[in-house]
């Protein structure tokens, strides 16, 4: 009886953890050997929305924001669609612009490099991605 009481006792806290967005940002600036500032300048968001970000200061970040995320941060498909979801956010199907996104997240993931997001390299093909769908930008 008393090991059933510690099992039923154990599930909803299970239940109610969350995922931090935060903390899993963190994770993997950690993984790339970067600090917050170079985040920012790899990603081209402001210093303060990367503060604001891994301190679970934002809610609901857009999913063009996350995709520069993934992409300064290497992530793979699979990693990126894992923060995603920890931001309760997910590519659409239906939307060119998330598929645009997952393809150049892939490009960028399998070309293996380590330069910013801005990289000119392949950047160009990224922009090229966003052109064919008439679209200019992560948004």
């Amino acid at each position: 009886m008393d090991q059933n009481r510690r099992t039923q006792s154990a599930d909803p806290k299970k239940k109610n953890q969350k995922k931090s967005l935060g903390i899993e940002v963190r994770k993997y600036m950690s993984q790339a050997g970067l600090t917050k500032s170079r985040l920012a300048i790899r990603s081209e968001l402001e210093p303060s929305y990367i503060w604001q970000l891994v301190n679970d200061r934002i809610q609901s970040p857009s999913v063009g924001k996350l995709v520069k995320l993934c992409l300064a941060l290497q992530l793979s498909k699979r990693e990126s669609k894992r923060l995603l979801s920890i931001a309760n956010r997910s590519f659409s199907p239906i939307k060119p612009q998330e598929k645009v996104y997952q393809k150049i997240i892939e490009m960028y993931y399998n070309s293996g490099t380590r330069a910013t997001v801005h990289d000119e390299m392949w950047l160009e093909e990224a922009y090229d991605e966003l052109q064919k769908y008439g679209l200019e930008d992560f948004s």
